[in-house]
Parts: C-alpha cells; structure tokens; sequence
C-alpha cells in the first residue's frame, strides 16, 4: 500500500501527504473491520431463516381461530 502511495506522489496525483495517510488508513480499518464481522455471517444468515420461521409460525391459524371460523361460517350457512 505504501508502494502505491509512493507511486501516485511520484506522478502528482497526491499534493499533500496527509490525504494518502488519511486514505492507507482508510484501507487499512476499513478490512479490519470487514475481517471481524465476517465471523458473524454464518449466524446472520441462521437469524434470518429463525425469524422467517417464526413470523411463518405467527400469520397460521390456530386451532382456536379455525374453530371459530368453522362457526361463523356455520352461522351463515344456518341464517340462509
């Protein structure tokens, strides 16, 4: 990385060195951070099956709502 640094000072495309710092460090954090969270993925992608199977669980039907379903429509049907 210092290399190319090194490479864009040579051919002035970096006036001040500070930005090529600013810009190495950048890098640098930037796939340190990646690096730390990646362990993460295989539980990130676990979460996500687990909540879909939980909201999948919450919008069935009970045996209590199917029953009282059953009696509206019994309801209904005897008012006919």
């Amino acid at each position: 990385m210092f290399w190319i640094a090194a490479a864009f000072f040579a051919n002035y495309q970096f006036s001040d060195p500070k930005d090529a710092l600013i810009a190495i460090f950048c890098i640098i954090f930037s796939a340190s951070t990646v690096g730390q969270n990646s362990q993460y993925m295989p539980d990130l992608m676990k979460t996500e099956k687990a909540t879909k199977n939980i909201l999948d669980t919450i919008k069935t039907e009970d045996e209590f709502q199917i029953t009282k379903r059953n009696q509206d429509l019994s309801l209904r049907h005897h008012k006919i």
